[in-house]
């Protein structure tokens, strides 16, 4: 029993042409490439690839269907390029599908030993498990129970451990895969000192790469995801209980300019508890730093603009002055309430 290798383009991917005849790809927006005029053959391929799932041989054959020849460069350059998603599956059932985040264009040698690497996570999403790490410019779905044995093998360098009913070219054509889009790496790697992997843990280092751009080409920042299945937050919270303390505007005074205040500032670690902070001083530094100066509405929700900056103007940082020693504030813990 051997496995299929069905192909396809990746969620999201839309095919466009230049005004000179030129087809480009386009992911979401967020990145293109061209790849210039492609033979009648080529363009009926990557249309059958946009329809649903093919394989490798289907497309050679419409591509010699139309052309009269067929090679393998199209498919090598969609699938450097991070177009294409790929599903290994056997004739009853699938096993992987491999969803590309991003360009892949130099995939390392297949590990004599194989070790799945340490910055590799799975987790569930509806009914399947996902194995990501932030080293990979792929996600992998886990749909079959042998799959999840071959990982559990991969961790001990046996991939085969337990995964009986997967024939040998089928693990073989697995740790391929995982060995692409680095998951799995060679064993003498986790001896071998590397300080730009060892200083990470595997939650930072995932963190880091899918909280901003540069790693994968998927949403990062504001993805606006609860748009139309929550109501936006309104940019006041709910007042607490208590007692309200009213805090002395500032007077506007002659500012020493932003460039002396840099100069001059210092980190004070031992503080005067002779001489401890006012209710004035205290409400100056708020009123300088965090009051709310306007009120607007962008994309539907509330934001407030301030004199410290937030990404979006949504100011998502409350403070909670905690107060030890004040003149005219008792002992204990404030919310800040900069709209008032």
């Amino acid at each position: 029993m051997t496995s299929i290798q069905r192909l396809r383009l990746r969620p999201d991917v839309y095919l466009g042409t230049h005004p000179d005849g030129e087809l480009a790809l386009v992911h979401a927006g967020r990145r293109g490439e061209r790849f210039g005029a492609l033979t009648s053959g080529q363009r009926a391929a990557l249309r059958q690839l946009s329809n649903g799932w093919t394989t490798e041989l289907e497309l050679h054959a419409t591509i010699k269907l139309h052309d009269g020849h067929s090679n393998d460069g199209l498919l090598r350059r969609l699938a450097a390029g991070g177009w294409i998603s790929t599903r290994i599956e056997l004739p009853d059932r699938p096993l992987v599908t491999v969803r590309p985040l991003g360009p892949n264009p130099d995939p390392p040698a297949r590990p004599a030993v194989p070790r799945l690497s340490r910055f590799a996570v799975l987790r569930r999403e509806s009914d399947a498990f996902v194995l990501e790490s932030p080293l990979a410019r792929a996600a992998v779905t886990v749909h079959d129970g042998e799959v999840l044995t071959v990982l559990h093998g991969l961790a001990g360098s046996d991939p085969g451990s337990g995964a009986r009913s997967l024939p040998e070219d089928v693990l073989d054509e697995l740790v391929r895969i995982l060995a692409w889009h680095r998951f799995v790496h060679d064993a003498e790697e986790d001896v071998r000192p590397d300080f730009g992997s060892d200083q990470w843990t595997p939650h930072e280092l995932l963190f880091h790469s899918r909280s901003r751009g540069g790693h994968h080409d998927e949403p990062a920042g504001p993805t606006m995801w609860a748009a139309g299945r929550f109501d936006p937050l309104p940019g006041r919270r709910e007042p607490f209980g208590g007692t309200a303390i009213a805090l002395p505007h500032p007077a506007i005074t002659n500012d020493p300019p932003l460039s002396e205040v840099l100069e001059s500032r210092r980190s004070i670690r031992w503080h005067d508890d002779e001489h401890p902070l006012s209710i004035e001083q205290l409400g100056e530094f708020l009123y300088r730093c965090a009051r709310v100066q306007r009120i607007d509405v962008d994309g539907g929700h509330e934001v407030s603009l301030r004199p410290s900056p937030a990404g979006g103007a949504l100011q998502s940082l409350e403070i909670y002055p905690l107060v030890s020693r004040s003149r005219g504030v008792r002992p204990g813990l404030y919310h800040y309430d900069p709209f008032g």
